[in-house]
């Protein structure tokens, strides 16, 4: 009887919010927990990177230890 094809439903679409530097979040209004796993992660990368410099540098004296003989 009704036959209303205007209108139709359509799928909402969702903004993607997009955060710029200046507009993330502070650390102090990051949760306790938050701050320590974000801490712990940016300490291990942090240690990741100092033992592959420390590995290089030892394969670069070896070799010249190598070339000296």
């Amino acid at each position: 009887m009704f036959n209303n094809n205007n209108n139709k439903s359509t799928p909402l679409k969702r903004k993607k919010l997009i955060l710029k530097p200046n507009e993330l979040k502070d650390e102090e209004f990051i949760s306790p927990m938050k701050r320590r796993a974000k801490m712990k992660t940016f300490l291990k990368v942090k240690k990741k990177k100092n033992l592959m410099k420390t590995s290089k540098m030892k394969k670069k004296l070896k070799i010249m230890m190598k070339k000296k003989n």
